[in-house]
């Protein structure tokens, strides 16, 4: 019979053979901390992560936790068996600095961010209350600054430029025109002109290179008109624009200082009308489609000018322009119970949002420069009843008058809702700024 013990010699050496365990994966960024201002950064920064043992292939670099507003764009492969991530900083709103802590496999990284706003621009909605006073609403803001001394007839619009000033127009009792300046900075209102005309419904309002503000309203037979007047001044004449419409204006302007302004015929079909530098204005576009509600514009990072517009099903319709020709309708789905409003923040997308039939906000984004860059619907919830969309950071914002008139922002870049607990009693619908 075979003897089943191993020999003494052989028991010796399992005995003292060691058996290693493994160590913790270590690593180490290539920097303690970085720093970003209050404004953020369109660019993306690098940041390089090190491994002193490149035999180890089962360390993941995974950054943990990475804040919302610090956003992962990339991670490739670096030299010498590193890693390198890169991550973009987002515009800081609040009026705190604010700090995050990037860990991988036990080195840290942290990312300090100052106060903002950066001059005085921060996303900010104008809205009309029950009484007919404009207040403006700023994101991070825990009051609300009322224009006095002129109760409102329509929702106003507003455009911030690079700067504090912000620009609002809305119609008053008697049925003109009037502009008020709000200092961003300051917080202050200069107070009410009046820019005269017989207009109705809601006028719209864009800036010009050099401070130049157009303002476009809709006259009692259908006409459109148009004001070219300087920021915080009365200057300027009345132009007629022409044309027929049962919808109020949308406009947008380029970097250029070329303004596009989309209406809505009799027959339910959209009109393109073009504002050069100047503020000339250069005649009406054939647009076609079968539309409903409310247009919406904006002018893309790409040279083109995107037109959203619901139809009378629901659906959503996209309209691109470019350099006086039609680029063609682009479809968008289905579902949509609001007037879509839209954006381009210059990030390359181009960002657009309504309310569903539960009034919860969903908003899809739209590739600049592609032929069907459609993004994914995605459903940010809440209970609605008028949205906004402001641009500014490289970053889309929507704005939002709940069912209650409290007033709430959703910023798809960081996927946070935030209610400052503001409320405007009877609030309509709110002018997104900038």
């Amino acid at each position: 019979m075979r003897n089943a013990l191993l020999p003494a010699s052989v028991m010796w050496l399992l005995w003292v053979v060691p058996v290693f365990a493994q160590g913790p994966c270590q690593t180490q960024f290539s920097a303690a901390s970085s720093a970003a201002g209050a404004a953020g950064s369109l660019s993306v920064i690098t940041l390089r992560l090190e491994n002193p043992d490149p035999t180890r292939t089962d360390c993941p670099p995974v950054l943990e936790p990475v804040p919302p507003w610090v956003r992962m764009v990339a991670l490739r492969p670096g030299p010498a068996a590193s890693t390198e991530f890169h991550y973009r900083v987002f515009e800081n709103f609040e009026k705190v600095a604010r700090t995050a802590v990037l860990r991988a496999n036990g080195a840290v990284h942290q990312i300090q961010q100052g106060a903002g706003p950066h001059l005085g621009r921060v996303p900010r909605m104008a809205v009309r209350g029950g009484d007919g006073w404009i207040r403006m609403h700023e994101y991070a803001g825990t009051g609300v600054q009322i224009a006095t001394g002129l109760q409102a007839a329509s929702d106003p619009a507003a455009y911030q430029g690079l700067g504090c000033h912000v620009e609002v127009v809305v119609r008053d009792t008697q049925n003109r025109l009037a502009a008020n300046a709000f200092d961003g900075c300051t917080n202050q209102w200069a107070g009410w002109r009046n820019l005269g005309g017989t207009v109705r419904g809601r006028p719209v309002l864009a800036g010009q290179p050099g401070g130049s503000m157009l303002a476009v309203a809709r006259d009692q037979n259908g006409a459109y008109w148009l004001r070219r007047f300087p920021a915080g001044q009365s200057g300027g004449d009345w132009v007629l624009m022409g044309g027929v419409f049962v919808s109020d204006p949308a406009m947008a302007a380029d970097a250029a200082g070329h303004a596009y302004v989309l209406g809505r015929d009799l027959w339910n079909t959209l009109w393109m009308g073009r504002i050069n530098a100047a503020g000339q204005f250069l005649g009406w576009t054939f647009a076609g489609g079968i539309v409903q509600g409310q247009p919406a514009v904006a002018a893309g990072s790409d040279g083109i000018v995107y037109a959203a517009a619901r139809d009378p099903w629901g659906g959503l319709s996209l309209l691109k322009w470019k350099d006086g020709a039609w680029l063609g309708w682009s479809r968008g789905g289905d579902g949509l119970a609001s007037d879509p409003v839209i954006a381009a923040p210059g990030d390359g997308l181009v960002y657009i949002a309504a309310l569903n039939e539960l009034g919860a906000l969903r908003y899809r984004s739209y590739a600049e420069g592609s032929a069907a860059g459609w993004g994914p619907w995605i459903l940010a919830g809440g209970n609605g009843r008028h949205p906004a969309a402001a641009a500014v950071g490289g970053e889309a914002l929507f704005g939002l008058v709940d069912a209650a008139s409290q007033l709430q922002w959703h910023r798809p870049a960081t996927g946070e809702w935030r209610s400052f607990g503001i409320q405007v009693a009877g609030a309509g619908r709110p002018g997104g700024v900038p």
